[in-house]
């Protein structure tokens, strides 16, 4: 008799799927079916964004390196004028009263901290982030694009699958995506610093347009990779047009994002280890759903009717689909 096998573990086992009856009465991207599709789906939601927080693991190399535990640590005098006032007192014979209370008064010190090796080395884990964002990215826009357009959705095999299907857009994808994150995010916070004056104003403001806009266009780029045959030029062109064209939906998704960092930094105030634990538990994966749920009816509308309708009307059409599912 053979041995029974144990799937834990086993990816490409088919898991018993979704009820029929729990999706066809709803109404698609309503609010009401958004938090019904949640609530079915919580632990779903979880388990993706454990899978998103183990493969982007390096991150958290840097967010420590971030955080100083590593740097060497000194004291040093806060005002710059008490080298000379300290030299003074020294060389002088006889320290007055009124040099010995100035130098009391100046006498104040602050902590300096500067990076270590380990710190150095810790940040260089950290880069290896690139090679992974985007893969897990399109991981999790399949299996979330799934849930949005109610379909079956069998979290890990949907998730590796995608990768394996669309890694080599995603790889190059998910470097652009990080240096262009990075430079947006630099670029805001150096005229957040130095604007004085009308021109620098103009530039601080647009930065902020242009660190609005990428973050409506990363809304769209990963769904648009695995939904559609198209190269990477046109995915963030067809992004730049969506972060334009479908705004009021994107604004509605980027206050729900708001809105959900709020609580959880909310509830890090009231209670620091919940605070802590729920973007590892729901918040990474509960952000992007709301980005997906909130811009997918722009795709569908602008891109995925308008093929259907043409393939409708010239059957006879010989030439290559620009409409073809990669998830």
């Amino acid at each position: 008799m053979a041995k029974k096998k144990f799937g834990f573990f086993d990816f490409t086992k088919e898991g018993k799927g979704v009820k029929k009856e729990s999706y066809v009465e709803d109404k698609p991207f309503t609010l009401s079916t958004f938090f019904k599709t949640l609530g079915r789906n919580f632990w779903n939601f979880s388990g993706l964004n454990f899978l998103y927080i183990v493969i982007n693991l390096p991150i958290f190399f840097g967010l420590y390196a971030l955080s100083g535990n590593l740097n060497f640590t000194s004291q040093t005098p806060l005002n710059p004028l008490y080298s000379q006032l300290f030299g003074i007192t020294h060389a002088a014979t006889e320290a007055s009263p009124i040099t010995q209370l100035h130098f009391s008064k100046l006498y104040e010190e602050y902590s300096l901290s500067l990076p270590s090796t380990a710190t150095i080395v810790f940040f260089f884990i950290t880069l290896l982030v690139v090679f992974t964002f985007g893969i897990t990215n399109c991981g999790m826009a399949a299996v979330l694009r799934g849930y949005t357009r109610k379909e079956p959705v069998f979290l890990a095999s949907d998730f590796f699958g995608s990768i394996a299907a669309n890694w080599k857009q995603a790889l190059p994808m998910g470097i652009i995506d990080v240096v262009a994150t990075f430079v947006t995010f630099y670029v805001f916070n150096f005229w957040r610093t130095y604007a004085q004056g009308f021109v620098n104003d103009i530039m601080f403001y647009l930065s902020i347009f242009l660190l609005v806009i990428y973050f409506f266009m990363r809304f769209y780029i990963y769904t648009l990779m695995i939904t559609f045959d198209l190269s990477i030029y046109k995915i963030l062109k067809n992004s730049f047009i969506f972060a334009l064209l479908g705004f009021k939906r994107n604004f509605v998704a980027l206050l729900g994002i708001l809105l959900t960092v709020f609580i959880n930094f909310y509830i890090f105030a009231l209670f620091m280890p919940l605070g802590i634990i729920l973007p590892f538990i729901i918040t990474i994966s509960l952000c992007s759903f709301i980005a997906i749920y909130c811009t997918y009816p722009n795709v569908k509308k602008f891109m995925i009717d308008p093929y259907y309708s043409e393939k409708d009307d010239d059957s006879d059409d010989e030439e290559d689909p620009i409409f073809v599912d990669r998830g």
